[in-house]
């Protein structure tokens, strides 16, 4: 949805891939550091 969301924000398409790439780094980011997280307290 945010990638959606992105598209229709910016007119350019440099922003564009911009956005693309910073919401799927956060993504995996947000993934990497909750699968740690959850194998640090069990």
């Amino acid at each position: 949805m945010s990638i959606f969301i992105a598209t229709l924000a910016y007119t350019s398409a440099d922003w564009q891939v911009t956005s693309k790439i910073a919401v799927i780094a956060a993504s995996l980011a947000s993934g990497l550091l909750g699968y740690c997280y959850l194998r640090i307290v069990k």
